[in-house]
């Protein structure tokens, strides 16, 4: 066997070598799934957002919810008597306050305050 035809063999053998290792550590993400059993006001969701304190907003059909890791708290038509309902995006501005989107326009809401303009 030549020199080159030997060295090719040790390269591929030392690759797939180091390629299986790898692709033997296995990666399990954790995940957990909401729906409105779990505080959410409706199952249909538009839109997610973390804000600048790690809250997380999700925009539903029917609401505007804010989980802090532990549990849902709503905003709805009913609760608030704003339209919170189709929130399509969600941003924040330098000041804290969300820009809500929905069908009808912009909401504001200072999350620390719960203020609504």
């Amino acid at each position: 066997m030549n020199f080159y035809k030997r060295l090719s063999l040790l390269l591929f053998y030392l690759l797939s070598y180091n390629i299986n290792i790898g692709l033997g550590q296995e990666y399990a993400p954790s995940v957990r799934f909401f729906n409105a059993s779990d505080g959410l006001p409706d199952n249909a969701v538009h839109t997610v957002y973390q804000d600048t304190n790690d809250f997380i907003w999700v925009g539903t059909r029917f609401g505007l919810s804010r989980f802090d890791g532990y549990s849902f708290k709503n905003w709805t038509r009913r609760s608030h008597g704003y339209n919170f309902e189709r929130i399509s995006r969600i941003g924040q501005d330098d000041a804290g306050w969300l820009w809500l989107w929905n069908n009808e326009g912009i909401l504001f809401l200072n999350p620390v305050t719960e203020e609504i303009l």
